[in-house]
């Protein structure tokens, strides 16, 4: 049986799907703004 282990917590499954961070892309999105990194661009500053 495959096994998969989140990255961000450690979590192990016999689904990926059932992970945190399922994905393996490794992509950073920065922020114009303030400079932040996310993996994820809703986790960045919203322009007012």
């Amino acid at each position: 049986m495959t096994t998969y282990t989140c990255k961000s917590c450690g979590k192990i499954s016999s689904e990926g799907g059932h992970l945190c961070d399922p994905t393996d892309s490794g992509i950073l999105y920065n922020c114009e703004s303030c400079g932040q990194q996310a993996k994820k661009k809703k986790h960045l500053c919203k322009p007012k």
